[in-house]
């Protein structure tokens, strides 16, 4: 049995290194010309979001994703606080069918994560370029949304095998 000290410990190391993960993903994220293919780049925080969803449960993986996509629309110069709603609201019910239906595993974080990718895409694109009336739209969608989800899914699953090693590692154990 763990003590109360090691077990506050264990949750501040998990959560600091949670917090570094998404870090380092923002400066990869934002860092031009890095991991650049036809002229799109990957997403590496929303595959982290969810991630911490799957793996954490909806309160803890919902307040993750708050920040996530705080920092996303940091990133991307977006109405602040929009994706970080977006984040939210994808990643509680990522959360909640985590705890209650679906185990965490590689193929279920895949399939959750360009799920999430392709929604929370989809919407930005209703509201950035849709509503607005620009030429060429449909094409814009295939180019960029659909190609940055099929780009971020390679890099999604060292995303979940980090996460998940940090997870087992420093979460406590069920004795």
């Amino acid at each position: 049995m763990s003590t109360p000290a090691k077990l506050k410990w264990r949750s501040v190391a998990k959560w600091g290194l949670y917090a570094l993960i998404a870090f380092v993903l923002y400066i990869l994220q934002v860092t031009p010309n890095v991991f650049v293919f036809w002229g799109v780049k990957p997403d590496f925080l929303l595959p982290c979001a969810v991630g911490v969803a799957l793996l954490e449960g909806d309160f803890r993986g919902g307040l993750f994703a708050v920040v996530c996509g705080l920092l996303y629309d940091m990133a991307f110069t977006r109405l602040f606080g929009f994706n970080g709603l977006l984040f939210l609201t994808v990643c509680v019910c990522i959360g909640l069918l985590s705890l209650y239906y679906f185990r965490p595993n590689l193929i279920n974080f895949l399939l959750f994560s360009v799920t999430a990718m392709l929604l929370v895409y989809s919407v930005n694109f209703v509201f950035k370029y849709l509503i607005w009336g620009y030429s060429g739209a449909g094409m814009y969608y295939v180019r960029s949304v659909l190609l940055c989800a099929a780009w971020s899914l390679l890099f999604s699953p060292a995303i979940y095998f980090a996460l998940r090693s940090i997870h087992r590692r420093l979460s406590p154990s069920e004795d």
